[in-house]
């Protein structure tokens, strides 16, 4: 797939980038580090090309609130994801990693590697595994 934004595209506004990226943290990811594993899986699950889904790294305890406030857990987590139902848009959904978590989990991933895992994790969510 092409990864350059096109916003003029009213059924993908992240253009024909199948992750939109909102990296909040303080790590310096590559934008294309989640691209072929979503594409991947997203073509293994027999969904149309231009699905996508929405990526937020936080690192300061954001995460913590939405788990409490949408899902009654008052505590910490590494990732949560929230499905979408958009009629005519192949949007899934989005996607919340705490990459301060991860980066205490990571054992000897890179972060990189980890941040994948938990992107996989998040994705398989919004799939309904």
């Amino acid at each position: 797939m092409n990864t350059q934004n096109n916003s003029e595209n009213p059924e993908n506004p992240g253009g024909n980038k199948s992750v939109i990226l909102d990296n909040q943290s303080e790590i310096d990811i590559e934008d294309n580090l989640f691209e072929s594993l979503f594409e991947f899986v997203i073509q293994q699950e027999g969904h149309p090309e231009d699905t996508f889904v929405n990526l937020v790294l936080v690192c300061d305890g954001f995460i913590k609130q939405y788990n409490r406030q949408y899902l009654g857990r008052d505590e910490l987590t590494d990732v949560i994801s929230f499905s979408a139902e958009v009629p005519g848009i192949h949007f899934l959904g989005d996607i919340i990693i705490d990459t301060k978590v991860a980066e205490k989990q990571k054992e000897n991933r890179t972060i990189g590697e980890e941040l994948q895992i938990l992107f996989l994790h998040g994705l398989l969510h919004l799939l309904g595994y």
